[in-house]
């Protein structure tokens, strides 16, 4: 099992409700039954400080978003309480190689949220041309 997948499926992150490329979901039909969609990319983030400043980018927050975990988490309550959302995760498997603690701390805050409301949607993103659990070469993540 790679790093990733273990470390979505561990304890109850049963809460992460896709494993599969976002290309599959359809983004046109999703929007179209009301649901926003967030994408956040983690492609060369390799720490905490970088990935709070990737999810504030994506996410358009204000300047005055706290980056930290308990602002993230109320900021992924209030989302959700506006419209339905789909929050997508690329390229994680990149940040769980380089912040494997703070892979699994914002796995767990997204999982919470997940679990805090019905109109949450947390999905990982896979690179196209690739299969979970290996890069776009084919080669498996380790």
């Amino acid at each position: 099992m790679t790093p990733l997948l273990g470390l979505l499926l561990q304890g109850d992150r049963g809460r992460v409700a896709a494993l599969a490329r976002f290309e599959t979901w359809h983004p046109e039909l999703l929007a179209e039954f009301g649901f926003g969609i967030d994408v956040v990319d983690f492609a060369g983030i390799a720490d905490k400080e970088s990935t709070m400043g990737r999810i504030a980018e994506a996410l358009e927050l204000p300047e005055w978003f706290g980056r930290n975990w308990d602002a993230l988490d109320e900021t992924l309550g209030d989302r959700c309480c506006r419209s339905p959302r789909v929050l997508v995760l690329n390229h994680l498997e990149a940040l769980v190689r380089a912040d494997h603690r703070t892979a699994a701390t914002l796995v767990q805050v997204a999982g919470d949220a997940v679990v805090g409301t019905e109109s949450l949607v947390l999905a990982v993103g896979v690179p196209s041309g690739s299969e979970p659990g290996t890069d776009p070469g084919g080669r498996a993540l380790e």
